[in-house]
């Protein structure tokens, strides 16, 4: 059918509408990371 899922988080809801967040959870946060470096080409 085409149809696919995929993780939201509900930010918001009233009587008539409700808000989704479908970000991944760290969008928006700073990330660190240690690499070595083993070959350049």
């Amino acid at each position: 059918n085409g149809m696919r899922s995929f993780p939201v988080q509900v930010t918001a809801k009233d009587e008539t509408t409700i808000t989704f967040d479908a970000n991944h959870e760290m969008a928006g946060k700073e990330l660190n990371f240690r690499i070595e470096l083993v070959e350049l080409l």
